[in-house]
């Protein structure tokens, strides 16, 4: 009787199995091939993009051989093909500020501020960069702006970030060359107190204050000389 009843129990079951099977076979053989799907999908889509990313590396390496070679024009023609194209944020970035400098460095002040001025404004690039190309295009052109325009430019990055005391120190010159001193000086001493702050930053700063005969903070000038800057800092320092 309990083998009667065990059988009786196996096909009950095997006929509810195959119940929802018919029932609803179809969804799950869709779902294990959209699985699939998304997996294959997936997998093809990061190899793609190492793809892309390895052959815009090349091309990137290609236009500073050319440049270093004194083929200077072909090396802009790939970096503007570079900037044309689909390119990643970073080699986008990168090509952008590579020819940028290279207009900077031929002596191409105009073209280069552009150059720098169109990556600030380029959301497609990292923050980073466009802070520095910010802080060089108002470098370039100084001497130039008011003081006023100068801190108008770089109040987002006196605000705060890796190139703050670099732009305060651009707007504190600014408000000296006007003879403004009073309102360079609150600038100058942000420096000076900043440990953050890079050290030559911190030095030139304590050479004004000591200049303007400001006395409202210590002399630390061997003190600050010799401490040592952080990398963060260092990036600033060899900032344009």
């Amino acid at each position: 009787m309990s083998d009667f009843l065990r059988e009786v129990d196996e096909d009950y079951r095997r006929d509810q199995l195959l119940g929802f099977w018919r029932r609803y076979g179809w969804l799950l053989l869709l779902t294990a091939g959209l699985i699939i799907l998304g997996v294959a999908g997936y997998t093809y889509y990061q190899t793609a993009r190492q793809t892309a990313l390895e052959e815009q590396a090349t091309r990137f390496m290609l236009a500073q051989q050319l440049i270093l070679a004194e083929r200077e024009q072909e090396g802009l023609d790939e970096l503007d093909a570079l900037l044309a194209g689909k390119t990643s944020p970073g080699y986008r970035a990168l090509s952008a500020l590579s020819r940028a400098q290279y207009l900077q460095k031929d002596g191409k002040t105009d073209a280069a501020v552009k150059a720098y001025e169109a990556i600030a404004a380029d959301a497609g690039v990292p923050v980073s960069f466009q802070s520095l190309a910010t802080l060089t295009a108002v470098s370039l052109t100084h001497n130039q702006r008011t003081a006023q325009e100068i801190e108008a430019s770089l109040s987002a990055l006196i605000s705060g970030g890796e190139f703050q005391y670099s732009a305060e120190e651009l707007v504190a010159a600014a408000y000296l060359r006007e003879g403004n001193t009073e309102q360079a000086l609150p600038f100058l001493r942000r420096i000076r107190q900043a440990e953050q702050a890079p050290t030559t930053l911190r030095a030139r700063a304590q050479t004004l204050l000591d200049a303007l005969d400001d006395d409202t903070l210590p002399d630390v000038t061997g003190a600050v000389i010799e401490a040592p800057a952080t990398d963060a800092a260092a990036a600033e320092e060899d900032a344009p």
